[in-house]
């Protein structure tokens, strides 16, 4: 991956801000899942995207999700979280929340 000499220890740049924001999110393993792993936690769901289900059952789904990875895929997803906390997530994950 290409991010992968990006020192995240590194004080690096600013992380990104829109102006006029009132929160920023703080990226941790579990948020990182959720965006990475949409299509894995809407399976075990099974039920439509806002339904009383989904939206009972999308906890569960993601710790189990998470149970089910790799440590090389949960280092890796720590490692995202941690960019995403100084840089910002890639514009697809950002469009998703602004």
């Amino acid at each position: 991956m290409e991010d992968e000499e990006l020192d995240v220890e590194d004080s690096g740049p600013e992380p990104t801000r829109l102006p006029n924001a009132v929160w920023e999110k703080a990226w941790t393993l579990r948020g990182v899942v959720s965006q990475m792993e949409k299509k894995n936690i809407s399976d075990i769901i099974g039920a439509p995207p806002r339904s009383s289900k989904y939206l009972s059952s999308y906890s569960n789904a993601v710790s189990e999700v998470i149970r089910g990875l790799g440590d090389e895929t949960k280092e890796e997803y720590t490692r995202l979280a941690k960019i995403w906390n100084q840089t910002g997530p890639p514009p697809e994950i950002q469009r998703r929340y602004f």
